[in-house]
Order: structure tokens, then sequence, then C-alpha cells
């Protein structure tokens, strides 16, 4: 039996179906077009070594160390070696004993069968139960066709010859590389996060969000630009008030450090009054069309609510960006999706508990609740949010998720059984595999079924009306509340099959 994940069904697949029926293979989809496989009988989850000069070990995030870079694919994926830089990555994840990596190749490479880029991830998954969440996340996003959604490989790292567990290969996120294929020297990139790390960042007027500048780096904006602990002290909080030739006395390093410190600036400002614009305009209810790309947001919050990640209203590690800061008619684009730890139900214990019927957006305190709450609430927004998810039923997208766990998790599940050896993550994630096709599949029909209906026709095509056909079908108020009990309906008008009808009583 041939087994796929990719809604393409091609004429050569279904030869192989007839000739090798003993034949498993699963695809994980990409939006390149060529597509990472293995064979998930008799093969194994492919190999990571990594060498590190000296033999030493990642202590530290700030720097790299150099190594050599092996894949042993067996037969599933190309061998491969090269040289490569190593060091360790993640915010609350480095606490963990088992760290996260972040890799740096000297020049683009191709690995895996997916697109050639130099910067790579290598994510631990430490948390209890956690091995899986960012995979079916990220499969989720590419079925609900999230722009730049990552790829999963799994794979089994070793570090100096000594076993590290089983760990997920993925891109980098950020512009230029195998993430947002974008002309880096007119975009930027936003990250929304609470950790609010970065040397440049500030909070917006409206939501009060955490707002870090991830790309591009504006301590080097300029050709030359002085990366030093001087220049960083300029942007230090305490500085905030002050200029460069206030702090320090005159000299050429300073001219220097005046000239990048003021170059990058100017380039924080307009950045900062783009996204503050952004932020009224979704919290007071304008025209967010002409500033944010709806069908995006749509799709990225559909993943979001999907696997209720409520990470999201902290906020933490949502991503945003901006193809053209020159050009007026550039809107931001919410995205890529990442780091999923924390949703599927996590209840400190474990995932995939009872959270299948409520909402993952809601108001509070956090920044992320009013910025969030404001979008899903704009009208504009929820047509967009309908048709994205018209298009996801209309493609039995989660019938796809379910049989992509499955897959998945035969694939992977000796990895796992040595990982829980090393690390005591003995979850039994063959018992848990049933747990979350339902959990998934019992969030889905719920936001299906209390979806509103929306006219969408000028949104749509034909495959889409479908759809949007198929959820109109039912009662409705005219308020586009749909009606669960039809029993007792009181006087009025309503939708019914799509159709208003006056209810006499």
């Amino acid at each position: 039996m041939l087994q796929t994940v990719d809604t393409m069904k091609s004429i050569w697949v279904y030869l192989i179906k007839q000739i090798y029926p003993s034949l498993i293979l699963v695809f994980i989809a990409v939006t390149t077009p060529v597509k990472a496989q293995w064979q998930t009988v008799g093969s194994e989850v492919p190999r990571i070594d990594i060498d590190i000069e000296k033999g030493h070990t990642v202590v530290s995030r700030n720097y790299y160390l150099n190594a050599e870079f092996r894949i042993t694919g067996y037969g599933t994926f190309n061998d491969f070696a090269h040289c490569v830089q190593i060091k360790g990555r993640g915010n609350n994840s480095w606490n963990y004993d088992k760290k996260s990596y972040r890799l740096k190749f000297p020049e683009k490479v191709k690995l895996f069968g997916l697109k050639k880029g130099k910067s790579w991830v290598l994510l631990a998954n430490p948390q209890h139960g956690s091995l899986m969440t960012n995979a079916i996340a990220m499969k989720i996003g590419q079925l609900a066709k999230a722009p730049y959604t990552n790829h999963i490989i799994p794979v089994e790292l070793y570090i100096n010859g000594e076993y590290q567990g089983s760990y997920i290969f993925t891109e980098k996120v950020g512009l230029s590389n195998n993430s947002i294929d974008v002309d880096e020297e007119l975009a930027y990139m936003l990250e929304l996060d609470s950790y609010y790390d970065e040397d440049f960042k500030f909070r917006s007027q409206c939501s009060k969000q955490p707002v870090n500048i991830k790309e591009p780096d504006l301590l080097e904006f300029e050709t030359g630009a002085v990366n030093s602990t001087l220049l960083q002290a300029f942007l230090n909080d305490n500085c905030k008030n002050s200029i460069p030739s206030q702090q320090f006395p005159n000299s050429s390093l300073t001219a220097t450090i005046i000239s990048n410190y003021n170059a990058g600036n100017a380039i924080f400002n307009v950045i900062k009054e783009q996204f503050n614009s952004l932020d009224d305009i979704v919290c007071n209810g304008g025209d967010i069309g002409q500033v944010l790309d709806l069908d995006a947001a749509a799709r990225y919050v559909l993943v979001n609510e999907l696997v209720f990640n409520r990470e999201i209203l902290h906020p933490k590690s949502v991503f945003l960006w901006k193809a053209d800061i020159t050009s007026p008619d550039s809107k931001f684009i919410l995205g890529p999706l990442w780091d999923f730890d924390y949703a599927f139900g996590y209840n400190e214990k474990s995932y995939f508990t009872d959270v299948t019927g409520k909402t993952c957006i809601v108001g509070g305190a956090y920044p992320g609740c009013k910025f969030f709450t404001a979008l899903i609430s704009n009208r504009e927004f929820q047509r967009h949010y309908y048709k994205v998810w018209c298009e996801f039923v209309e493609n039995d997208c989660i019938t796809e998720v379910m049989q992509y766990i499955a897959d998945y998790h035969e694939f992977v599940k000796e990895s796992y059984s040595n990982n829980a050896m090393l690390w005591g993550d003995n979850t039994e994630y063959a018992a848990l595999v049933p747990q979350m096709q339902q959990w998934i599949k019992e969030r889905h029909d719920h936001i299906v079924k209390n979806l509103t209906v929306y006219d969408i026709s000028d949104l749509i095509g034909n495959d889409t009306e479908n759809a949007s056909k198929k959820l109109r079908a039912g009662v409705y108020t005219i308020y586009g509340e749909r009606v669960t009990d039809c029993r007792n309906l009181q006087q009025g008008l309503y939708i019914i099959n799509g159709k208003k009808m006056f209810i006499k009583r």
C-alpha cells in the first residue's frame, strides 16, 4: 500500500501502488517543486553527526563553534558532509538539558531535498510529550497554505559521537535564506515576543505589543558598521534619551559609531511608525485590508486556532514581515508559523486535553489579546477567515492531517524509543496517536460548526464556492450564528440552507 499526505494523486503514484503493494511512502508537503520523502517500512530515521573542533561542547547561544557536519540518509535521503558552525538557540527551551541548536554553513547547501540555505535549526522538543507537536502544526500550516511554512525532518542527532536524542531538522525563519523569498534590501521582519531581547525594539502605542526587529540587523545596517559594545550600549534603555557624542569622546571610532547609530535609528523609526499604524488600524477597527494581507492573516489564525496555540496572546514567537519598507502598497504579512510547544491543549502536564470546544483567542491582560481579539472581530478579516476554512474543508485537509499523524509516528517510533531511554520522555506515543487524532478532529468540527457564514463570492473560485455552500447548509440567524437546536425556533428571519426564510409562529 502507498499512503501519501500530499493532495496530488498522480498517475505514477497509482502505478507504484499496483507494483509494490508493500511499500509505504510518506511525503512531506512542501511549497517548492522538490518533495522530501522517506520509506517507513524497513527504513531508519536519518542520522546527523556533528563533530565540533577540539571536541568542544556547545554552551552558549552567543557564539559559534566550528564543526564537521554529516548526514547518513540510510538510502531514504542523500548522504552529505560539509563544514558547519553551531551554537545554542532558544529562550525557555535553553534551560532544558536537551538543547536546541542553530547551524550556519559557509554557503547555501541543499539538505533532505529542501531548498538551499545557509541557516538551519535543530529543535530538541525537550518538553515531555512534545516530540510531535511542531511536526503536526507545520503540516497543518502547509495544508492551510500559510505562506512560507517550515518543513519538518525528524533526525537522530549525535554530537562528538555521543547520542543526543530525537530532533527535528528545519529551516531557520528569516529573510532571503530558504525561508521567506524576498528582497532583503527592502524587506524587514518583526517578532512580537514578550522576551523582548533584541537590540532594536519598542512597545507599540495602542496594544503595547513587544515588537522586536529581527531583520535586518540595524547594528550593521551600513557597510562597515561597528558592531561594538559601545553601539549596543547606545541602544540600551538607560541611554535612550542621549546621543553618542554626549556619552563618548570625539574620535574616528566615535564618528563611525555615531554614523551607523544614526543610520540604524533612521530605519528603526520608519519601522516603528509603520507598525504603530498597523496596530492603531487593527485595534480601532479601521480598514485593515490596506495595511495587512488578510488572506495570509486568516491562514495564520486558522492554524493557531486549530491547534489551540495561546502563545500568540503573550505574545511569543509571532513573526510578521513586510516586503518593501519604501512602498506604501506593501502590506504586513503574518507568519511564518513557529513554536507550538505550548499548543494542543497543553496543561503543564500533558497535551491533547479537554479544550476542543474552546476558543484560542480571547480577551485578557496580555499584549497579544487586544491585537488579536480586535483582528478576529474585524468583519473583513472574518470574511477571509471563512473563505480559508471553506478551502480547508473542501480539500478534506483534516483527513490528511489524521493520516500524517499516523504515518509520521510510524516512521519515528524507534527514534522516540531511543530518545526515551536517554531523556525519560516515556510518553507512549503509539497510544497517544489516536488521542491526537480525536482531539484535532473534534477541534476541527467544533470550529467549522460555529463559523459565521459570509457572502464571499468576491473572494473565491468555484472550489471554494462549493465548500461555502456545504458550510451554509443548516439554519443560521440573520446575523450568521448557527442554530444547533431547530425544534423550537422563535418567529423571525433565518438563513436556511443558504436562503433567507421567515419563520412564523
